[in-house]
């Protein structure tokens, strides 16, 4: 389903917000890092000033210094895992953290909607449709069986002998196998279901209702 311009801008912001928080977020984490390990910053400062060294020497015409500035670097980078760890931190406690791996918080892989994105869309197009306030009011839980009239005389079975002994479930399952041609078409909310159980030998059969909400987005 196409957005607006509009709703597309509103999406965009909200990724730049993820990754100025993940930011924010990996600040904070050196600074809890730092205080506790005194020595971490030391590192960094060396691995700093080791660059400016290194880049002066390149430019006075030093052409080991870039080989030399990556072996130092390397071996100074490789003692930080093992540091955190010996102080109770995960080793890649300094390494930048997304809500989502895949596209790292800017909702593409590369030119393609990044899952998370087409999930995105999904979830702000069901908000702004209201049918979450339609669905709150209309469900199974509503329903009532004095709807349907006990003494009315149909020569087809009585809905409301089909409905006496409904048991609800919250456990539905739909499985949608779609053909390639039929993927990217569709948008959408469900929220009912049903299904009638017929003992051999009994004229009404008993309905098993099931509730739930089902988002979905074929893609």
């Amino acid at each position: 389903m196409a957005l607006s311009n509009s709703q597309y801008d509103h999406l965009m912001r909200t990724y730049e917000q993820k990754q100025l928080d993940n930011e924010f977020q990996l600040r904070k984490r050196y600074e809890k890092a730092y205080a506790l390990i005194p020595e971490l910053e030391e590192m960094d400062h060396s691995i700093s000033s080791l660059s400016v060294k290194k880049a002066r020497l390149l430019l006075d015409g030093d052409q080991t210094a870039l080989s030399s500035l990556k072996s130092e670097i390397e071996e100074l980078s490789a003692r930080k895992p093992a540091l955190l760890k010996s102080h109770g931190l995960p080793a890649n406690y300094l390494e930048m953290h997304y809500q989502c791996p895949d596209c790292k918080d800017t909702g593409y892989i590369g030119t393609h909607k990044c899952h998370c994105f087409k999930k995105a869309i999904v979830d702000y197009l069901y908000t702004q449709s209201n049918l979450k306030d339609i669905l709150d009011k209309e469900n199974f839980s509503t329903c009532s069986l004095t709807y349907y009239s006990r003494n009315h005389i149909d020569p087809l079975p009585q809905p409301i002998k089909a409905l006496e002994d409904m048991s609800f479930s919250q456990d539905p399952a739909i499985n949608i196998k779609l053909k390639e041609s039929a993927k990217s078409r569709l948008v959408g909310t469900l929220k009912a279901g049903g299904g009638m159980e017929q003992k051999k030998g009994e004229k009404f059969g008993k309905l098993n209702v099931w509730e739930g909400v089902i988002t979905f987005i074929l893609h």
